[in-house]
């Protein structure tokens, strides 16, 4: 039984963090150590000011079991998404392979993987807390950006009407607040597309991970 096999039938922290059976106890193993830690903790969080969402087992779940996931081909194969910040980048670790170099951050334009130099949830917490520049947030971008908000507490990402990987302007005039789903969905679509252009083009091409 895989990740996705043991976990995604599961919808409450009740049911997955239970040992009444055999197969709840299956599930819990196939979860990073770190996140059922996180959860023995708190069943997800948000930040105050809505720039970052630690996913709880519903959104672990709807994230990883999404289409625009499935969208991002062998791109998010192995990878399991735990978080995500305000412009839909998502955070979380590794399944295959080599998982010692901790927490990655996936951009969701693009789809590169940058590891971020820690290995646990309550470090990108606290790093986060206190804007670390590791991490690659632009908090500048994000305050100029909050009268479109709320986003994560509302379901939505801050996006740019002409996507930057189409060759839109990173500038506040193209931002707006779209929903999650469509937010991921284009950008995976476009992502996908760009990976078949010729190498030369502008846009990058990013390898696989696993």
């Amino acid at each position: 039984m895989d990740l996705q096999e043991a976990i995604f039938r599961h919808r409450d922290m009740g049911a997955l963090l239970s040992f009444g059976s055999p197969e709840d106890s299956d599930a819990l193993s196939k979860l990073p150590p770190d996140y059922v830690r996180f959860l023995r903790k708190t069943n997800g969080m948000m930040t105050g000011d809505d720039s970052l969402q630690v996913y709880g087992v519903a959104e672990l779940i709807d994230a990883n079991a999404s289409e625009w996931k499935k969208d991002y081909g062998n791109l998010t194969h192995g990878l399991l998404f735990a978080a995500q910040d305000a412009f839909g980048n998502q955070y979380g670790y590794r399944t295959c392979g080599d998982n010692s170099r901790g927490i990655f951050k996936f951009m969701c334009e693009g789809g590169e993987i940058r590891f971020l130099g820690i290995s646990t949830l309550d470090e990108l917490l606290a790093g986060w807390l206190s804007c670390d520049d590791r991490f690659g947030f632009d908090w500048p971008m994000f305050r100029a950006l909050a009268s479109l908000g709320p986003f994560l507490r509302k379901g939505r990402h801050i996006g740019f009407e002409l996507p930057l990987i189409a060759g839109g302007d990173y500038d506040a005039r193209n931002a707006v607040a779209e929903g999650i789903d469509l937010h991921m969905g284009t950008l995976s679509q476009l992502t996908r597309k760009n990976m078949l252009l010729p190498d030369g083009q502008a846009i990058k091409r990013f390898r696989d991970v696993c």
